[in-house]
């Protein structure tokens, strides 16, 4: 990445940074009641800016460490890995095939071939047992603790799901 490209990324880097910490001040003394046994409606939000945070601070230590490098005279050229856009081309499908598969083949399908994506030497049915595993969990999760109505449309129409 060249120069200026870094400065501007710390620059947003910061800007996120600063953003949401005002963001989590607002979440944190915004008043939010929730029925027993349900997540209060900001828990979602300032989890997610928790970790907007965490991941603008960790650029612009980067981006900083950057600048103190590139003082020494120190360059580096990294090439972005191709399963980076792979991943992000997954997500997107992940997030469309939602509506139309459910949530919880999206995420068997995602997870299935993130694993192999990943790690091309893993058997077929291992990748299926991971994706299994994971998809359970999040299910769990989302659905019997946090309560969240997930889309389960197709399923539905089976009869799996109510």
């Amino acid at each position: 990445m060249e120069k200026d490209q870094r400065f501007y990324e710390l620059l947003v880097a910061l800007g996120l940074a600063l953003l949401s910490c005002f963001l989590l001040y607002t979440a944190f003394t915004t008043r939010a009641t929730a029925s027993p046994g349900m997540m209060s409606a900001m828990d979602f939000p300032k989890a997610v800016l928790f970790g907007i945070l965490a991941l603008s601070l960790y650029l612009a230590v980067r981006n900083l460490l950057f600048w103190k490098n590139a003082a020494a005279g120190i360059t580096e050229r990294v090439r972005t890995d191709p399963r980076v856009w792979a991943t992000a081309g997954l997500i997107i499908a992940y997030a469309l095939a939602w509506r139309y598969i459910s949530f919880s083949l999206a995420t068997l399908a995602y997870v299935f071939v993130q694993a192999k994506l990943l790690d091309r030497a893993l058997r077929w049915r291992r990748c299926l047992l991971v994706s299994l595993a994971a998809t359970a969990v999040v299910l769990l999760v989302f659905r019997v603790i946090f309560k969240v109505s997930l889309s389960e449309n197709l399923l539905a129409m089976l009869g799996v799901v109510h």
